[in-house]
């Protein structure tokens, strides 16, 4: 493994303050694609040492872009136009949930309380949606077997139709017909 420099001063160097634009975008392209895969990797290979940041720095710099670069794909994935906005919301809090659990010491019980409330609630709705498809689904099903039994009437109400014009045809003249529909 890599000797990396100690910082004295703590490990709060700020990849925002110390890298310049074009060398944050690309870092920050490689974090999201993952390439190359590990942030050792990264680190050495933007030379992130020259620039005063440490390793603990850009580890906690990934995990903040990553869990925005997540959220933000989770919100796209629950716009107002997807019919599905339910779970969408839900993936979106939970995730919000367990990142201040994870990663965020200073969280309030209350903050934490507001947003379990918020999953919850959402989840909820989601399961009920989720049902009420369900059931719209058995509605559809009961209603096309009803629309296939009442075509199978028809068809057999003009069978016998057919059936008795023909015998009233027989009735009136008995040799002009012998063949029954």
């Amino acid at each position: 493994m890599p000797q990396f420099p100690n910082y004295t001063g703590g490990n709060r160097s700020s990849i925002l303050n110390r890298l310049p634009l074009e060398i944050r975008k690309r870092l920050d392209d490689a974090i999201r694609s993952r390439q190359p895969a590990s942030l050792i990797c990264c680190y050495r290979d933007f030379n992130l040492c020259e620039y005063g940041v440490s390793l603990r720095a850009l580890q906690r710099y990934a995990r903040n872009l990553r869990d925005r670069f997540d959220l933000d794909e989770a919100a796209a994935r629950s716009r107002l136009n997807n019919p599905d906005i339910a779970a969408g919301l839900t993936a979106i809090i939970g995730r919000r949930l367990l990142a201040i659990l994870l990663h965020d010491e200073k969280a309030t019980p209350a903050t934490i309380h507001r947003l379990t409330v918020a999953y919850k609630s959402a989840h909820h709705v989601d399961r009920e949606r989720t049902k009420t498809k369900s059931d719209e689904a058995k509605v559809a099903a009961r209603l096309a077997k009803t629309v296939a039994e009442a075509r199978d009437l028809a068809e057999r109400v003009r069978k016998e139709v057919a059936r008795a014009d023909f015998s009233y045809l027989n009735d009136l003249w008995p040799t002009a017909n012998t063949h029954e529909p």
